[in-house]
């Protein structure tokens, strides 16, 4: 395990600097916020808001205007339903859109020709890469891309990054020999798992 000590963080001063931060943050809020000079009381142990005869489909919403304070600060039942409805619908469209990158990815990956795509190029090897290439790319990279979840909003933006990884391997490497070879067989593979994208 390895431990960066920043040069430019006097690290006997944390403490005094994040109180700092929270300090700006909070007057930063205060100047949008509708209730911040409003303080309620806790709520009683055992507290249940009152949701008798009232629709069970927004449940969580009902029950957060309940509280003391939801209502006054601005917030309205709408808000609170589209918020909640929307996180659910766009996190399940997240996540699918996820899970079919990352299985065009490992398609990808498991193919024989893709040994020279599967790490980024070392620079201590290959000096002159970035003077040639300037915008690297590789397998690695990409599926680091994938699971980040905010990265890649398409199946075509994945395509955009493998057909860059295979455009790189041919600037760099030229043509008649091995790892254009593989570029090829790259491209020529990407044109079955895209088809309506690469058409």
């Amino acid at each position: 395990m390895e431990c960066y000590v920043h040069p430019s963080i006097d690290f006997t001063r944390v403490q005094e600097m994040i109180s700092a931060q929270k300090k700006f943050l909070l007057e930063r809020i205060a100047t949008v916020a509708k209730s911040h000079r409003i303080v309620y009381p806790p709520l009683p142990a055992g507290w249940k808001p009152n949701l008798e005869g009232l629709s069970r489909q927004n449940l969580a919403a009902t029950r957060a205007m309940a509280l003391p304070g939801v209502s006054e600060a601005g917030w309205t039942m709408a808000d609170l339903q589209a918020s909640s409805a929307g996180n659910k619908d766009g996190d399940r469209k997240a996540n699918q859109l996820k899970s079919d990158l990352l299985a065009l990815y490992r398609k990808t990956q498991e193919q024989q020709f893709a040994w020279p795509f599967r790490e980024p190029v070392n620079p201590d090897e290959v000096e002159d890469y970035a003077d040639v290439v300037k915008e690297p790319i590789d397998l690695s990279t990409i599926e680091k891309r994938i699971r980040r979840g905010d990265w890649y909003k398409s199946r075509h933006m994945l395509l955009t990054d493998f057909l860059l990884m295979v455009n790189n391997c041919k600037l760099y490497n030229g043509n008649d020999n091995l790892y254009y070879d593989c570029a090829c067989s790259m491209e020529k593979f990407l044109r079955t798992i895209f088809p309506s994208e690469m058409s």
